[in-house]
């Protein structure tokens, strides 16, 4: 699952995976952004849009998400902090 999206991304084998978290590596400059799931844990709607709602805090993945999501943003407040700081 990519954690910046909520997007469930399935791979036929390793090398296409690492292709994958090297190009995410490189833009975003870290390697956390795919998290390996288990398909029991998709819900049926998630199975069907291959997509986890950012509205979702029940499910397992939703909680994931929810939870890699504050993080990102409490992340992205400090560094506009430390930015700022800079300029004055």
């Amino acid at each position: 699952m990519n954690t910046e999206t909520g997007e469930i991304l399935k791979f036929k084998d390793n090398e296409e995976l690492k292709a994958k978290m090297a190009e995410l590596e490189n833009k975003h400059g870290r390697n956390d952004i795919l998290v390996p799931i288990e398909e029991s844990d998709l819900t049926e709607t998630q199975k069907e849009k291959m997509k986890v709602s950012k509205f979702d805090y029940k499910s397992k993945l939703g909680k994931m998400f929810l939870e890699n999501r504050a993080q990102r943003r409490k992340r992205e407040r400090s560094e506009r902090k430390q930015a700022n700081k800079k300029f004055k």
